[in-house]
């Protein structure tokens, strides 16, 4: 058992909550990314392995929301090679 001062340290806590968020974040990003590569591995599977590298190196939230967005808007495989930032032949 943790000692009881230990449990209670303001400094503890907030360690403790730090560390959550961040948890809950990385979980976040991850869930946000599987989303996008099911997309494409759905609608446009030329793209799968670019993609996959592309949305690797993502780390905003907003970012990747705004691709998701993007990706079930996209009526073909060059909307999404242009909302994935990707050049022609990849």
């Amino acid at each position: 058992m943790f000692d009881p001062l230990l449990e209670e340290s303001p400094w503890v806590q907030e360690k403790v909550a730090e560390g959550k968020a961040k948890g809950l974040a990385e979980g976040k990003l991850e869930s946000m990314r599987g989303v996008i590569l099911k997309i494409i591995q759905n609608r446009f599977p030329a793209l799968s392995a670019a993609a996959e590298k592309r949305v690797e190196g993502m780390k905003q939230i907003k970012a990747l929301d705004t691709l998701v967005d993007q990706l079930m808007q996209a009526s073909n495989e060059s909307e999404a090679r242009v909302a994935l930032k990707l050049p022609l032949g990849v």
